[in-house]
């Protein structure tokens, strides 16, 4: 059980009782003031901790801030990636979707349209119920609000309301020819391949969006395994951009990571760089 400490506790919990080495008080005050000791300390101590709960020999308080500002680093790149493809895939569903069923939001809002097994029903079910929200009711988005006055909202603007795990819930529920339609402009992919890469995505992205501990995250949804991509950390993460994003992109992504890296190195003089790519999968 946790209990409550104030910052001078704290720090002598670290020192006294952990044995990681504060050197500053007052740095340490100030870190654990702006980040907070759960942020950091819970989060980010068990790669430099032995098995007797103490911090390995010679660990400060700067190597977990310095662990804790690359996953921020790791976050943000990959966040970054993510968005990119979320963006190219809700341009490619609303074009395709519209291409065979028109630009009227009751086609998008009708049950009806998905094509799914019977104990999938209540999964459209809900994904519809989102749906009708969005045009019907969000007050969110301005340009939803304005052009929900002319009484319709095509999906190409509904759909930019409409987050990354709805947004692959839907596309595994669309006609299978539009899922080829749009499997397609990813290298190719299979569709069912896709879905599971999507349900990864999905999970890296809410993750990153709510800043949880990111470099040693492991996804549990079954759904989000593929062939490819037989494992569930970053390094799974990593293969699917790799499959998904545009060539140039992709050595963007690859040349930035080292970056990261390399610059982690240079902070923390307790884990190398090659541990840190371990615990993300690599």
């Amino acid at each position: 059980m946790s209990h409550f400490l104030n910052i001078e506790e704290q720090i002598d919990k670290l020192s006294l009782q952990k044995g990681l080495i504060i050197a500053d008080r007052d740095y340490a005050r100030r870190v654990l003031s702006s980040i907070g000791y759960f942020s950091l300390v819970t989060s980010y101590k068990t790669p430099f901790k032995n098995p007797d709960g103490k911090y390995a020999r010679g660990t400060r308080l700067e190597d977990l801030v310095a662990l804790y500002k690359t996953d921020e680093n790791l976050r943000d790149l990959h966040l970054k990636y993510i968005l990119r493809i979320e963006s190219r895939l809700e341009t490619l569903v609303a074009y395709y979707f519209c291409l065979k069923f028109g630009e009227d939001q009751s086609a998008y809002l009708n049950p009806d349209t998905y094509i799914y097994p019977k104990d999938m029903k209540r999964d459209v079910l809900y994904l519809v119920k989102n749906l009708r929200y969005v045009a019907t009711k969000s007050r969110e988005r301005a340009y939803i609000i304005q052009e929900r006055k002319t009484g319709n909202v095509p999906l190409w603007i509904a759909i930019k309301a409409v987050s990354l795990g709805s947004l692959a819930k839907m596309y595994s529920f669309l006609p299978h020819e539009i899922r080829i339609q749009v499997a397609r402009h990813f290298n190719g992919t299979d569709p069912d391949t896709f879905c599971r890469m999507l349900s990864l995505l999905s999970d890296f992205r809410n993750t990153c969006a709510h800043g949880d501990p990111f470099y040693n995250h492991r996804v549990y949804n079954k759904h989000a395994r593929t062939s490819r991509t037989n494992h569930n950390d970053v390094a799974a993460l990593s293969a699917v951009l790799e499959r998904l994003l545009e060539e140039p992109d992709f050595v963007k992504y690859g040349s930035s990571l080292k970056s990261i890296i390399a610059n982690f190195e240079g902070q923390c003089r307790v884990l190398t760089g090659q541990r840190l790519m371990e615990l993300m999968g690599f």
